[in-house]
């Protein structure tokens, strides 16, 4: 083995210097680290070594298996916004032809999220309009909150 394939194992996985860096990884970082690992073929060659094949030959049946299902299910999804998109752009040729300004449609749809994000300042004291009143609120109406309201910026 030459110096570079030693110093690439002290970086890989090893059972002795990095054990404990690997216990003390979050799950995102194994996941990091094993695809990178099995990115290289060298890598995967000094993983694999001996392992029996037909235990090789397992793994990369279950593989197969994952990346089959990963390929189904990416079609299905694709197909599925392709519905989606193709009766999105039906109801949009019928709204024109209805004359309905999808532009105006958008500002009340925007308007009615807007509303929401209600914020009331009463004395210097802001609220949310969510979640427990504060004490210059308490007893307002609905007709009388809405004196304090503050339209939101856009």
């Amino acid at each position: 083995m030459n110096k570079s394939n030693v110093e690439d194992e002290k970086k890989g996985l090893s059972k002795e210097g990095h054990k404990n860096e690997l216990i003390n990884l979050s799950a995102s970082e194994r996941r990091e680290l094993v695809i990178s690992e099995l990115k290289r073929k060298h890598r995967v060659l000094i993983l694999m070594r001996g392992i029996p094949l037909h235990e090789f030959r397992e793994i990369i049946d279950r593989l197969e298996a994952v990346y089959s299902e990963l390929e189904s299910d990416q079609k299905n999804r694709d197909e599925l916004d392709k519905i989606r998109r193709a009766e999105a752009e039906k109801i949009i040729i019928d709204m024109n032809a209805r004359g309905v300004d999808i532009q105006y449609l958008n500002e009340i749809i925007v308007g009615k999220s807007e509303s929401d994000n209600a914020k009331y300042i009463k004395d210097g004291v802001p609220w949310s309009g969510q979640g427990r009143r504060p004490d210059v609120f308490k007893g307002l109406g609905a007709v009388e909150l809405e004196r304090y309201r503050v339209p939101v910026k856009s």
